[in-house]
């Protein structure tokens, strides 16, 4: 194979000739905008051992925006999560045609990204953890366009999102969640806003709940199914990772809140009848037996924080909530972290990082008195 490099205007161009294909036409791949010859003719060889090990990209004017939507988006639908799917689509439609859509995807650049993070942050007002799910998803689709023989590099890995600034954990204290649980005693959702405050589990997975994933003797919830939203329709799925099916233990008053709604469910299911619609048993169900959307609970939620008057923190904050509480209280990190199904105790760690120094201080006082005593 032979190339050549020569001068384009103000700058500097290369071309290579390639094998000729099934054909016999003659092949050519050619690439501008080089500041000097020694940089093109160094580009040049590298795009010379490409081609002779096979790995050429033919070049192609397909845009950034055809290739996902046209060509990414239905390949992978049914390989990801409907939750995921929906995610990438957000991020594409919303974020990334508007300002990269026009754009070939083989001259797509890292600077290029860096750019449109930046103005997403700026102009837009996204947070930071936002635009780098947009970069997770063009990073995403642009290794998958490696793995397709479409482009040679992938722009996103150099490119520069905004760094993820963690905000200040906002939880309730045990007084505020005995204060909230007495106020909703008579709501229809006490069952879901009790097991969010007593087991730390999220959301989709209290709604997923089963009675067959109750075990009433051991006191022990199994975490097998979720219930999420995606485009506002109801999808159910399992935990996203190994971890995430777990065994998550509940306590005495907790235990009697389940029977009791347990009995009040099966006076409902008499009354309805025929109508009853809770084919997949699952322990919270609106009064025709149907499933209860997330955003009611959450929505619920918000308005009955506001009624009561206790500090105003997220529904998902009821987890952080619980982790927090669990940890003050000197239950071994190991296993806050198995029961929240996260990965590792270095991750509730790192999550909880503000309980750190509370625990030291216990931990000080504790071998404290047991080397000088109480006194």
């Amino acid at each position: 194979m032979r190339g050549s490099v020569s001068k384009d205007g103000t700058s500097w161009m290369f071309v290579v000739d390639l094998p000729r294909g099934i054909d016999e036409k003659r092949r050519q791949q050619k690439r501008r905008g080089f500041p000097t010859r020694k940089v093109a003719e160094a580009e040049l060889q590298k795009a010379l051992q490409r081609a002779s090990a096979g790995v050429f990209v033919e070049p192609s004017r397909l845009t950034l925006g055809s290739y996902l939507i046209d060509q990414w988006l239905p390949a992978i639908e049914g390989t990801v999560r409907s939750s995921t799917l929906a995610s990438y689509k957000g991020n594409i439609t919303r974020h990334v045609i508007p300002m990269l859509g026009g754009i070939q995807l083989q001259a797509l650049t890292a600077p290029m990204l860096t750019t449109v993070y930046r103005r997403l942050s700026e102009e837009k007002g996204l947070s930071p953890k936002t635009v780098r799910h947009v970069h997770a998803t063009i990073r995403k689709a642009l290794s998958d366009a490696i793995k397709w023989g479409l482009v040679e590099r992938n722009a996103a890995s150099t490119a520069e999102p905004p760094k993820l600034v963690r905000s200040e954990m906002r939880t309730w204290t045990a007084q505020d969640v005995r204060t909230f649980l007495r106020f909703i005693d008579n709501d229809s959702l006490k069952v879901v806003f009790t097991l969010l405050c007593t087991t730390g589990m999220r959301r989709g997975e209290v709604l997923g709940l089963r009675w067959s994933d109750v075990d009433f003797n051991n006191a022990r919830l199994r975490v097998q199914q979720t219930l999420t939203s995606v485009e506002y329709q109801l999808v159910f799925g399992e935990p996203k990772t190994s971890r995430g099916r777990r065994s998550v233990p509940f306590d005495p008053t907790t235990l009697a809140v389940l029977r009791q709604h347990r009995a009040r469910q099966n006076e409902t299911r008499l009354l309805m009848g025929s109508d009853w619609s809770n084919t997949r048993d699952l322990v919270m169900v609106k009064p025709d037996g149907s499933p209860v959307h997330p955003d009611t609970v959450s929505d619920t939620f918000d308005r009955r924080v506001r009624a009561c008057g206790l500090p105003r923190i997220r529904l998902h904050d009821l987890r952080h909530t619980w982790a927090t509480l669990a940890l003050e209280a000197n239950i071994p990190v190991k296993v806050v972290s198995e029961v929240l199904g996260h990965n590792s105790p270095a991750f509730t760690l790192d999550v909880y990082s503000h309980v750190t120094p509370v625990m030291m201080e216990d931990l000080a006082r504790t071998v404290g008195v047991t080397i000088f005593g109480a006194g």
